[in-house]
């Protein structure tokens, strides 16, 4: 796979998407689980209120 083709599957601007896809394979991690996990670095969060 591709940069351009996981930097167009993560949601975010390219640039950032470039970086953070480098910086994934700087650190050992393949392109198929880069393309898994870049959509859960950028889904929207669901927070809980702080418990008491």
């Amino acid at each position: 796979m591709r940069i351009g083709e996981l930097a167009d599957a993560s949601g975010v601007s390219t640039v950032n998407r470039v970086t953070l896809i480098q910086h994934l394979y700087a650190a050992g991690i393949p392109s198929t689980t880069s393309d898994e996990l870049l959509p859960c670095l950028y889904a929207p969060t669901l927070r809980s209120s702080p418990t008491p």
